[in-house]
């Protein structure tokens, strides 16, 4: 016997099936938009943070109140803000020194007298967060622009030792500096180190692996290894090839005892 309609539970039950399909699609659908904004906010936190990765770089090349901007990092050292085009995001900058070893620290760390530079570079993370609790970090490095040199940027100073006259088998010890345009110090630069002669002249018995600092010592030595005193007057030369330019000073005159 053929049926002419369908009962009245069939009919619930069409209807709860379809109220069932509807509301999971309902809630893939909005699964699926939550996913498509999470990632929009994720994208839109790297553009934020690339954004100011890239100001921090700016300002690192500028100059202002007697120097460059590289030698205080006060403005941008635990420093929060909400971005001006987006305040829900939040915005966290944070610099401290980065040492490494010069040209590598697993090359430099067993030295003993390793080249090292604790003020070249600095480490900048940038830490964007935005609603319940999320976040996105990226951190580089950014170092010291190559600065401007002015009329006499290298200094050659005796740090012990210089008590004219110096005597035979004494030795003088020297620190050599490079100054910007300012008259700043730029951080660990290496020196070329060497004696420049007068009528009198010595050696240097030791120079720093980092070129910063040495030592002379009034002593002469012939080709045949013998050690001779040659009395007069005579000088330490510090030499650095700096952004494509040399820069060269003469340390005080030393004099010379047989």
């Amino acid at each position: 016997m053929s049926r002419r309609g369908i009962s009245l539970a069939e009919l619930v039950l069409s209807f709860f099936l379809l109220a069932a399909g509807i509301i999971v699609v309902a809630q893939l659908f909005h699964a699926s938009l939550r996913r498509n904004s999470n990632s929009a906010q994720q994208a839109r936190a790297y553009l934020i943070a690339a954004a100011k990765l890239a100001e921090v770089r700016e300002w690192a090349l500028g100059t202002g109140g007697g120097g460059y901007n590289y030698d205080n990092w006060g403005p941008y050292t635990n420093v929060t803000s909400n971005d001006p085009d987006e305040p829900m995001f939040q915005v966290t900058v944070r610099s401290a020194a980065h040492a490494v070893g010069s040209p590598a620290t697993e090359i430099e760390s067993p030295q003993s007298e390793p080249r090292t530079l604790t003020q070249s570079l600095r480490k900048v993370e940038i830490t964007v967060t935005w609603g319940g609790g999320r976040t996105y970090r990226l951190v580089s490095l950014v170092g010291d622009p190559a600065r401007q040199l002015g009329a006499t940027p290298v200094q050659v100073q005796d740090t012990a030792g210089l008590t004219n006259p110096v005597a035979y088998g004494a030795t003088v010890s020297y620190r050599a500096i490079l100054s910007d345009s300012f008259g700043n110090p730029i951080p660990e630069v290496g020196m070329l180190w060497g004696v420049e002669p007068g009528t009198g002249d010595g050696v240097l018995e030791w120079t720093h692996r980092d070129g910063r600092t040495c030592r002379f010592v009034n002593r002469y030595y012939l080709k045949n290894g013998t050690a001779i005193p040659v009395p007069g007057t005579c000088w330490v030369r510090a030499t650095t090839p700096y952004d494509g330019q040399n820069a060269t000073a003469l340390g005080p005159q030393m004099v010379l005892a047989p």
